[in-house]
């Protein structure tokens, strides 16, 4: 099982997760050189996913902690009840 996980919040993070064992993690600040930044943008998901040498179509599950779609950047979009 492939698991993304999202962190949008304070020091806003994207973690790959395959099989119960972390593969590729990566804060935000990190790529931006500004501390305590919150949320993610697409290309820090591109990013960690390329580390994770995994596609975004073989993703099981999405995990997000701290959703706030403010900080989310366009990256992902969260639809009540939807799927």
């Amino acid at each position: 099982m492939i698991i993304l996980g999202l962190h949008s919040g304070h020091d806003g993070s994207v973690s790959v997760v395959v099989d119960g064992r972390l593969v590729a993690s990566v804060a935000h600040e990190r790529l931006t050189r500004k501390r305590q930044m919150h949320g993610y943008t697409p290309e820090l998901i591109d990013y960690v996913l390329k580390i994770a040498g995994v596609s975004a179509e073989q993703i099981d599950v999405i995990a997000l902690s701290d959703w706030n779609p403010r900080f989310a950047n366009d990256s992902i979009a969260i639809t009540p009840g939807g799927v």
